[in-house]
Parts: structure tokens; C-alpha cells; sequence
């Protein structure tokens, strides 16, 4: 392990500089964050060891993305999302240390969701002043647990530097109040919410303690921790996020575990070996995960020249995904998604709630980017008007409408009904078209029952008089009623049941969800997504399929705390009733339901029950 003393022997040269070559040695710092980092900050490496801090290939990204923001005189507003073990944490501890080093009168605050993790990056500071070259060690006033602050005694002529490094927990409400910050860096933001529950509230503050000019940097870098606050804030503006872009003046930044150059193997997999894996397999979709890999590698790696080299570039896939198995294997036993929370290949793949999620994020990824492959395609919004008894078209409408009705095609409708209260679950109306089994519409509103059952029978009547299935629970009873009994709707979805006490077979109209049915539908539209059946054009559906999960506790399905699935549910019901409605006899629906597997003898099984009921009525 290299010592201390050979640290500041590494950096003699510089501590022996001449006076009169000192302001330009400053100066050089001052312009070149890197320079400064080589020649006077000293980190702990991997290994345990002193080493100077020398970038690595992420680090250098980051650094050419903040230049390019100083050079311009731009506030930096970044949004880093990382895979673990980049050495972010070190680069933005170092950045605030720069800045109140080299610049008087300059503050930085590092926060944090707990004590012990503020406390880790606050040592990283206290390190890189106790090793730097003693010529440029600034006069310090305090160094505890929690703060730095560079000034002279109070009596004295010179004020000194007037700067100040502090750290905090997000606990603390009042945390920044009253200063006026240069460097934010917000550290494993993502765990905010589960310690504070008003975090927007608290980042607002924050923000707002840093004054929109050049030099000056807010930084929130995490690895992602569910589908919480962090994951809406990345996805609140539609587009691609991979790579970085920027987004009302704020440059959000993922990096994939593949730019860091140790995560790699010395061995290739066998040949081909990878080529038929699927999502269920012990290491998840890695067919589907070395497209992801190619591309991350071109753009890390420029030097390489991959797009001239392919036979290299198929190697190094090998060799990362062979990497990626034996960390799989031994450090997660093969929990899957745990490996890519921790260290994720796409944005959509960080934000997985570890062995929670009911339908693939990745074949959810793949309609999202399915969509941002065509950003022109069709979107028309209705409002419905109770007076006139129709939709009208309207840019504030809820209908969304993302193919209009064709002739010769039939469609079906899945309801969900609430209650109609302000702060309560909308009501919501999904349309697929037959036999395609294709999103082509969705309403979402919050109504009373009597005004969304005749919404759905408009809607219905748009779609050449589609068949509609209403969630018969709670609220869900009077839509029916009011459908069947008031409106006449004339193509309802019903199920026969026999009544015991009455020892004969009735009608019932609706979808009744019950722990058993609730099963049946789910595992139906999971299939349908898994296996690319069902096309779904709806972004707000897409989103609320990513946050319905199993909860580990209850072992119920529903959505995460704080979110919906009125659209999941809805889907899932409409999804149901084009099955059982017999329009998906193709090979389309061979390969949702593969003969003999659960859904093809479910299938028959309804079959032959619907065979002994015809007999039964006649």
C-alpha cells in the first residue's frame, strides 16, 4: 500500500514551485478540474490504496459535459442515474471540493439519506485536505464530522477564503436554509422518499439555494431504487433517454455498467451460446441484452472502432456477458433483477423493484421504444359532451385516440369504474381492435357512474358497436345496471352462472374480479406482453403496467404505494373478453396460447364448458 509520504513525494514538485509561479499554477487548476484532481487530490482505490486521482473513462465523460457547460457560462443541472462502483460519488465530492478550494466566498453542500453514507462522502473531502500540497492548504476556521469551513480567526486582517463544505441528511428539513450554494450534489436521491415523505417539497428548497449562473452545479446522483419519485423524474419528458440530453436546462445521464473497463471477462462464452436465451432463463434475455451491449460499447469505446471490427466487438460481447453471469451467479444467486438494479444496461432496467414487478420491464421497454421510433404517429383527444350524448374532439379531451374505427373490424372494450371523487381512482376504458389485439384507444376520467356508463356506451357505438366489459365490484354495479337497464347498451359482456338456491342458470352482466379471476386475467395480459402479442400505443397504460407489482409482504398484486392500475386492470378485462370472444383464432393467437401449454387447456377447457351450457339453454 502506498503511504502518505509517498503521496506528498509524488506532489514535491509542485510544493517546491517558486511564489511567482504559483498564481499560474492556480490559474491552470482553476481551468482544468483534471489537472487539479492529478496533482493535489488523493483517493482510496480499489485495491486499498493511496493513489492520486486519476480519471476513468466515465469520469472523463462527466468532466467534458460539465466544461462544455462552464465554457458556455451555463448552470450545471445534471440528473445521474449510474450503475454501482463508476466512482461518481468521489468525482462530484472532488467537483465541490475544486470549487470552494480555488474560488473565496464559495459553499457546497453534500446530502445524503442517511448519516453513515453523508458521513463516507464527507471523509472523501476530509482526505483530499489532509493530502493537499501544503502551499495551497487554505486557513480553516472548522473541521468536524460535518462541515469545513476555510477562514482566518475573526481578529484577523485577512479574512481568508470564506468557504464552506457542510453535509446533511435529507431528514433534515432545513437542510441549505438560508445559504446561498455553488455545489449541490444530492447523493442516492432515489432513497429520498422512503425518509422523507415531502421530497418535492425538499428539492424545490434546495434548488432554489442555487443561483442560476455559470459555475454553479445541483448534481443528483443515484442508482435507482423502484418506481419512486426518481424514476418519474427521469421519465417526465417523453423521448429517448439513453446517452444524455438535455431537458428544460437540466442533462440527464445514465451510465450502464459497461463503460467502467474492469467489468469484463478474460474468457469468451462458447459460440452461439447466448443465442437462445429468453427472459426466463437463469441469466434473463441475453439474445436480447447483447444488442444493448454493442451499442453501449460503440459509444464508450470510440477508440476501438468497433463499427470497423465486428469480429472484436462479437468477442467483448461475449466477454462482458460472460462477466455478467459468474457476478449473476455468485454475487446475486441468480436474482436477476436484483443484478440489474445494481448494475443496469438500460435506464428502464435500473428502476426494476427487485422481484416485485408482475410484466416485463423489458418487453415494456421495447413498446416504449417502439413508440419513440415514431414520433408522428396518430394521437387525437375527445371530451365527451353529456348534453349532445357524443365525443368531440378537443386538445384537453380524456379519450385518447390512437387509431380510429375501421370497418370490418370488431373491437372490445375493458372498463373500470371509480367512484368519481377528486382525489380518488379515475375511470378508465381501454379499446382493442380484433384480431390484432391493438391498443386503439383509452378514456380516462374522473366521473360519477351514470355519466362514465353513458361515455362507454358512446364509446362503444364509435367502435362499430363494440362488445363492453364492466368490472362488476363497488362502483362497477350501478355502471352496469345503468348500461343495461337504463341505455339498452345491446352488446354487454356477460357470464352465465348457476344459481344453487334457484337451481337454475342466470345471466350476469360484467366482470366480476375476485382473488381467482384477478389471477387468470393478469397472467393473461403478462403473457400477451412477454410474448409480443398485444400492442400497446398508450404511454400513461405503459407507465402504469411498469409500477403494478407483487407486493413481497401481502403477496398481492396491485400498484406501488402512491400510484394506480385502473388502466392495468381495464387492459387486462378487455383483454379477456377478446379472448373468450373467439376473434383471435389465427397463428397470432396460436402463439399466445402454444398448444398444450396453461392457456391453450384453459382455453379448451371454456371451450367444452361453453359446449354443456349451449346444451343446457336449449
Amino acid at each position: 500500500m502506498a503511504t502518505v509520504e509517498q503521496i506528498r513525494a509524488f506532489r514535491k514538485k509542485i510544493k517546491e514551485l517558486p511564489q511567482h509561479l504559483r498564481t499560474e499554477k492556480l490559474e491552470a487548476w482553476r481551468n482544468d478540474f483534471e489537472l487539479f484532481c492529478i496533482e493535489c487530490l488523493t483517493i482510496i482505490d480499489k485495491d486499498n490504496e493511496y493513489v492520486p486521482f486519476k480519471f476513468n473513462r466515465f469520469q472523463k465523460h462527466f468532466w467534458k459535459i460539465l466544461k462544455d457547460d462552464i465554457d458556455s457560462g451555463t448552470p450545471s443541472r445534471i440528473y445521474l442515474l449510474k450503475a454501482r462502483q463508476l466512482g461518481s460519488s468521489t468525482f462530484v465530492q472532488a467537483l465541490a471540493f475544486w470549487r470552494i478550494i480555488l474560488w473565496p466566498n464559495s459553499n457546497g453542500l453534500v446530502a445524503a439519506h442517511a448519516e453513515d453514507p453523508a458521513r463516507n462522502l464527507f471523509n472523501k473531502s476530509r482526505l483530499f485536505l489532509h493530502l493537499l500540497p501544503q502551499w495551497v492548504k487554505p486557513t480553516r476556521q472548522r473541521n468536524n464530522r460535518k462541515e469545513l469551513y476555510f477562514a482566518t480567526k475573526d481578529d484577523a486582517e485577512d479574512p481568508g477564503l470564506q468557504s464552506m463544505l457542510s453535509v446533511g441528511t435529507i431528514k433534515n428539513v432545513h437542510i441549505g436554509a438560508g445559504s446561498t450554494l455553488h455545489v449541490l450534489h444530492l447523493s442516492e436521491f432515489a432513497r429520498y422518499e422512503s425518509v422523507q415523505s415531502n421530497v418535492r417539497a425538499g428539492l424545490r428548497s434546495l434548488f432554489s439555494t442555487v443561483p442560476e449562473r455559470g459555475r454553479t452545479f445541483i448534481i443528483l446522483e443515484t442508482t435507482a431504487w423502484g418506481m419512486n419519485y426518481s424514476h418519474d423524474l427521469w421519465f417526465q419528458d417523453k423521448g429517448k433517454v439513453d446517452g444524455f440530453e438535455k431537458v428544460k436546462d437540466w442533462t440527464r445521464l445514465f451510465v450502464s455498467w459497461l463503460a467502467d473497463d474492469a467489468y469484463t471477462s478474460k474468457n469468451t462464452l462458447a459460440p452461439g451460446s447466448y443465442l437462445g436465451s429468453s427472459a426466463q432463463d437463469d441469466y434473463g434475455d441475453e439474445l436480447g441484452l447483447s444488442e444493448v451491449i454493442r451499442k453501449e460499447l460503440k459509444y464508450w469505446y470510440p477508440e476501438k472502432k468497433y463499427e470497423e471490427n465486428e469480429e472484436e466487438l462479437e468477442k467483448e460481447v461475449s466477454r462482458r456477458l460472460n462477466w455478467r453471469r459468474g457476478k449473476i451467479a455468485v454475487d446475486f444467486d441468480y436474482d436477476v433483477p436484483n443484478f440489474q438494479q445494481e448494475y443496469p444496461s438500460t435506464p428502464h432496467e435500473a428502476f426494476i423493484t427487485t422481484g416485485t414487478t408482475v410484466f416485463s420491464l423489458r418487453h415494456l421497454a421495447i413498446q416504449r421504444e417502439r413508440l419513440a421510433a415514431n414520433p408522428d404517429r396518430q394521437l387525437h383527444k375527445y371530451h365527451y359532451n353529456v348534453s349532445a350524448g357524443r365525443f368531440e374532439e378537443s386538445a384537453y379531451g380524456n379519450l385518447r385516440v390512437y387509431e380510429e374505427p375501421q370497418d370490418g373490424y370488431h373491437y372490445v372494450i375493458g372498463a373500470d369504474v371509480g367512484r368519481g371523487l377528486a382525489d380518488g381512482d379515475k375511470s378508465v376504458a381501454q379499446v382493442l381492435k380484433l384480431p390484432h389485439l391493438e391498443q386503439v384507444a383509452c378514456l380516462s376520467d374522473r366521473v360519477d357512474t351514470h355519466t362514465f356508463a353513458k361515455a362507454l356506451a358512446a364509446l362503444g357505438h364509435k367502435y362499430n358497436t363494440a362488445q363492453i366489459g364492466v368490472e362488476v365490484n363497488g362502483p362497477g354495479l350501478t355502471t352496469n345496471m345503468f348500461l343495461s337497464e337504463e341505455i339498452n347498451y345491446p352488446w354487454l359482456y356477460w357470464k352465465k352462472r348457476y344459481d344453487k338456491s334457484r337451481k337454475e342458470w342466470t345471466r350476469e352482466v360484467g366482470w366480476d374480479t375476485n382473488v381467482s379471476s384477478k389471477e387468470v386475467i393478469i397472467a393473461g395480459l403478462r403473457s400477451a406482453i412477454t410474448n409480443d402479442y398485444l400492442i400497446i400505443n398508450d404511454e400513461e397504460s405503459l407507465t402504469e403496467l411498469e409500477h403494478y407489482i407483487l407486493d413481497p409482504k401481502t403477496h398481492k398484486m396491485g400498484a406501488v404505494q402512491g400510484k394506480h392500475d385502473d388502466q392495468v386492470m381495464s387492459m387486462a378485462i378487455a383483454l379477456q373478453i377478446a379472448t373468450e370472444f373467439g376473434g383471435l383464432e389465427s397463428t397470432r393467437a396460436e402463439q399466445f396460447r402454444p398448444k398444450w401449454s396453461f392457456e391453450w387447456w384453459a382455453s379448451q377447457a371454456d371451450k367444452l364448458q361453453a359446449r354443456k351450457d349451449k346444451r343446457r339453454y336449449a
